[in-house]
């Protein structure tokens, strides 16, 4: 896949960061074939991505065969750029946020279609692709109010989409969780916060039925724990 990357202002230089973005821009098959963005002003700048020097251009500046998707960096105008596109004559299936573009590329391999599941601390936008496509996901976080997320009593959701039900757990004492309860389990940045992230696997893997997924979003890899 030959993939150009829409908007280089603050919200790509945070992706830039991140691991998961570069492993997704450096998967078997994927090529970064340029950088756009919709300021003229940025037109011209050059921008070094894995060893690779880029200009920085406007979109049209690129024939329509020359690449096969537009991944919008800035995720909070995605839908207003997904639109000013369309309006250009890009079609939709050609358009991708950063977080589809990261989910298609990583997380291809997890099989989770017609299975329970699990996550540990979420949820997660890197998720989403994973949510809508398996059976159930049950949702487990240490407080029911945190900065990122509070327990509406109404089960464990992502945004409107009804995973499963909520529990209230620490990650390295899951006991009210039955050994093998689950097909997959998630988990996106929890284990850096954890004083002992090992006695958190051991748990993780407990609650998994014997080789099942276990999706750990720093490690970018879906495999049995």
């Amino acid at each position: 896949m030959r993939a150009i990357i829409y908007g280089i202002g603050r919200a790509f230089y945070d992706w830039a960061e991140q691991e998961s973005f570069q492993s997704a821009s450096s998967k078997e098959g994927i090529e970064i074939a340029g950088f756009v963005d919709g300021n003229p002003a940025l037109h011209g700048k050059k921008l070094m991505w894995q060893g690779k020097e880029f200009e920085v251009t406007g979109i049209e500046s690129f024939a329509r065969d020359a690449f096969d998707k537009i991944v919008i960096t800035p995720v909070l105008f995605f839908d207003e750029i997904k639109r000013e596109l369309i309006e250009k004559g890009y079609p939709a299936s050609q358009l991708l946020s950063v977080v589809e573009f990261v989910n298609d590329c990583l997380f291809t391999n997890v099989e989770v279609e017609g299975k329970r599941g699990v996550e540990i601390g979420g949820p997660s936008d890197l998720f989403q692709r994973l949510y809508s496509r398996c059976r159930s996901c049950d949702g487990v976080n240490f407080s029911p109010s945190t900065v990122w997320w509070n327990d509406d009593k109404e089960g464990y959701r992502y945004r409107n989409l009804k995973l499963g039900n909520t529990l209230i757990a620490d990650a390295t004492d899951l006991g009210q969780i039955a050994s093998g309860e689950y097909e997959f389990l998630l988990s996106s940045n929890v284990l850096e916060h954890i004083a002992n992230p090992l006695k958190a696997l051991k748990e993780f893997s407990r609650v998994l039925v014997r080789g099942g997924d276990g999706v750990d979003r720093r490690s970018q890899e879906g495999k049995d724990l």
